[in-house]
């Protein structure tokens, strides 16, 4: 007869053949599926958190490790291996001898069980070519015995002697780990078939687990009635039924349902002491004001809020004291419970002072003033951040401006990782290790520009932040560095991430036309003031910010609309009282520059066709 291998997925009569079941199963996870081996898809890492004991359970981010730092077999035949992996094997267990009708050796002798442990080995691959060395540390499946016809006999002996998870080293010895221990492997990104391994593997491929209704229902409206005044929760309740949810719908939003009500729950806490003296109508407004803003941010168009709140039957009570365009309002800072337009009370101001170089010259309108303010709102929360949006949007200027408003409310630090610090899991664990080193109690701001999701340190922070954990010296270390990380990358980041339940995401969006005239306007009057011109050119900068955009637009201009304007913009600031006394010589200054910038680099036979364009421009 042959010895076959087959792979456990149900649970069924005992007598069976899908009933000879192995005795080390994760019973903690599921009942139907017994052992299991390997939880795969996108959620496999919440679904596993969800439903194993954290107090036995470890976790191994695979990815963070070099080969050597997780294994590391000795110089001599049959030495002793270090490295990580090995330690946890070994550590703190009671050792007894096991017996294996093999002719390979025995590293050392194998422990005896234990108390249930499970460790998770954590991988973002794709493949499970780079894993063929843990295989053997996976809950081995039913081994049984079949005649050729098909019919049961019994289990082999040799089988049922093998021993509990392993290690197979290159000199043909093994370290055994404690047949106590349940090996998960968790690979959200696995994409290969198991199943030749005969290895078990549960798929969660729903990212998104509840609905906002239900995540609402089950979960944030207990923690907002634990905060508000009792009075006040009826009329939240109904704000939410009737209005917010169908709007978080309607805006497809129901992916940043938790960040929404993470952040409104922090300035609920924020605001209770003050709401409690306030008419329910208050704490309802307050309410609709963050989730509206906060929608207003991650859609493409905030009109769309506007628009959808025009189309809603709603009771005349609860859309009491709301304002037509509410993407355009918030709550006043000085005044509880009155609505203001964004540009009457800017929180954050543009930074135009005229002895700055023009690198430092930062433009704050409503739509970067809203960013700023939610971000802060992070901050404060135990959230980091994520700033993502397309090329050429201002992620990176919003983030300096928002360095700007951090440093200057109190002792704190931002350290941007060079592309030199992210080149290699060595790089980033190096940096990671110095920067941790030399901490202390202030916090620290951790700015990653240009990420993308594959990049090497990328699985460091994931440790840092769920495992409170970082390599120094080659070891796994505890930290407790108080450390916020604010990540910039494309709009596809936060789906990239296997831990953006720690994140609050801020998507930068491409300024409208009216918030570029106004952009420009306000750089050539910085400029005006800065270079002491007469008030008389002051009347000159509406006029030639509508021009500098009307050129950008144009359908022979290849370049992206931004560079362009900058370009346009800076090319006036070769002006000054001294070679331009009049408003004619600007004219013809800003004249030559558009047709040396836009002219010199179309193809010959446009050029008079664009030089007449730019003239009557």
């Amino acid at each position: 007869h042959s010895e076959i291998i087959r792979e456990q997925t149900t649970t069924a009569t005992p007598k069976s053949r899908e009933g000879l079941i192995s005795s080390q199963g994760v019973t903690a996870v599921t009942s139907r599926v017994d052992p299991i081996s390997t939880v795969i898809g996108l959620s496999s890492k919440r679904w596993i958190q969800m439903n194993i004991h954290t107090d036995t359970c470890e976790w191994i981010y695979l990815d963070c490790l070099t080969e050597e730092q997780l294994l590391l077999e000795g110089d001599q035949f049959s030495g002793e291996p270090s490295g990580i992996l090995s330690s946890i094997l070994t550590r703190n267990l009671p050792l007894t001898s096991f017996s294996v009708p093999s002719t390979s050796s025995t590293r050392r002798r194998t422990p005896l069980p234990s108390s249930s442990h499970s460790i998770i080995l954590y991988t973002s691959s794709s493949s499970v070519s780079s894993l063929s060395l843990l295989l053997t540390l996976l809950p081995n499946p039913v081994r049984i015995i079949e005649d050729p016809e098909g019919s049961i006999k019994h289990e082999s002996p040799l089988l049922s002697s093998l021993p509990p998870p392993y290690l197979s080293l290159s000199d043909g010895s093994s370290l055994y780990a404690p047949s106590s221990s349940n090996f998960i492997l968790c690979a959200p990104n696995l994409e290969d078939d198991l199943k030749p391994f005969g290895i078990n593997s549960i798929e969660v491929k729903d990212k998104r687990l509840r609905g906002a209704l239900d995540s609402y229902r089950s979960e944030w409206r207990d923690k907002l009635r634990e905060i508000l005044p009792k009075d006040h929760t009826q009329s939240i309740d109904l704000s939410f039924t009737h209005i917010l949810l169908p709007l978080i719908t309607d805006t497809s939003a129901e992916d940043y349902f938790d960040h929404m009500m993470s952040l409104l729950l922090f300035e609920i806490s924020d605001l209770s002491v003050h709401l409690s003296s306030c008419a329910s109508s208050v704490s309802r407004c307050t309410v609709i004001s963050l989730i509206t803003n906060y929608l207003s941010i991650i859609i493409d168009h905030p009109q769309y809020i506007d628009t959808l709140m025009c189309k809603m039957t709603i009771e005349q009570e609860l859309t009491a004291g709301l304002p037509e365009n509410i993407s355009q309002y918030k709550m006043s800072a000085t005044e509880m419970g009155r609505w203001i337009r964004w540009q009457d009370e800017p929180s954050t101001l543009s930074v135009l002072d005229k002895h700055l170089p023009l690198t430092d010259i930062i433009i704050v309108q409503s739509p970067m003033d809203r960013l700023i303010s939610y971000a802060m709102r992070v901050f404060s929360s135990d959230k980091n951040l994520i700033v993502c949006g397309p090329s050429l949007s201002g992620k990176t200027t919003f983030v300096k401006r928002l360095e700007r408003v951090v440093l200057s409310m109190g002792d704190c630090s931002f350290e941007w990782i060079s592309m030199d610090d992210r080149s290699s899991i060595v790089a980033a664990q190096a940096f990671l290790s110095k920067l941790l080193s030399r901490m202390e109690s202030n916090p620290v701001y951790l700015v990653i520009d240009g990420i993308h999701g594959e990049e090497p340190i990328i699985s460091l922070l994931e440790m840092m932040i769920e495992e409170k954990k970082s390599v120094i010296d080659n070891q796994l270390e505890n930290v407790k560095a108080n450390v916020k990380v604010i990540l910039i990358g494309d709009s596809y980041l936060e789906s990239k991430l296997n831990f953006s339940s720690h994140f609050i995401f801020l998507r930068v969006k491409e300024p409208e036309r009216d918030e570029l005239e106004r952009m420009v306007e306000q750089l050539i009057t910085w400029h005006i003031h800065s270079k002491a011109f007469s008030s008389e050119y002051l009347s000159m900068a509406s006029r030639l910010a509508t021009a500098i955009v009307d050129i950008s637009l144009k359908d022979y201009v290849f370049s992206p609309s931004l560079p362009i304007i900058l370009r346009l913009t800076k090319a006036l600031f070769f002006s000054s009282p001294d070679n331009s006394p009049d408003t004619d010589s600007i004219i013809r200054l800003f004249t030559h520059e558009s047709i040396r910038i836009i002219v010199d680099s179309l193809p010959h036979h446009l050029h008079s066709k664009v030089f007449q364009d730019l003239i009557d421009i």
